[in-house]
């Protein structure tokens, strides 16, 4: 009758050798801007879904093979995790909608973070006058599982895209930027 919280698992993690290759979610709902911040110092890679994967999750016996047959950096192992789960998923259950699966270089995410800061700040000095726009943006952004987890790239696009602030779609621009 536990769990453990996203802040928590740095802490979790300190003591091993730092930073590990990879941090593999497969449950729901982990592949988010915060998550992969608070593992920033403790891992290169860290790969997930951004919805629910379906309750089978990765193909353990596919990857696994993979990297025992042929040891590659973090980012390709991540990648054999990636393309074998959508690939299986994609060809074997149809019925299965929503199946997501991405890498992030956790090297990066100060740089998101330092981005995103500079984003909010502008979101905020023109809140008054883009309200509607702003509002807009948040009603029309993709989202995952539940409507409050949206797509910050999306969300930047929007904004970009609808805003007459210069200086927010400048912000916008460099946040999409960091996250690419």
């Amino acid at each position: 009758n536990n769990e453990i919280e996203t802040w928590e698992t740095p802490g979790a993690l300190a003591g091993l050798a730092q930073p590990i290759d990879a941090i593999a979610f497969d449950c729901s709902l982990m592949q988010m801007t915060e998550v992969a911040y608070e593992l920033r110092n403790s891992a290169r890679v860290l790969i997930g879904s951004e919805e629910s994967p379906p309750g089978a999750g990765y193909r353990y016996d596919e990857w696994l093979t993979l990297l025992k047959n042929s040891p590659s950096d973090p980012c390709n192992a991540g990648n054999d995790i990636l393309t074998t789960f959508v690939n299986y998923y994609v060809a074997n259950r149809p019925d299965f909608h929503n199946i997501t699966q991405s890498i992030i270089d956790l090297s990066k995410m100060q740089g998101v973070a330092t981005a995103l800061n500079k984003f909010g700040h502008e979101l905020r000095a023109v809140k008054t006058t883009e309200a509607t726009q702003i509002k807009n943006a948040r009603s029309a952004t993709q989202y995952y599982a539940y409507y409050d987890n949206k797509d910050l790239y999306h969300f930047a696009t929007l904004i970009r895209q609808n805003t007459a602030s210069a200086n927010l779609k400048q912000a916008a621009d460099d946040l999409q930027t960091a996250l690419r």
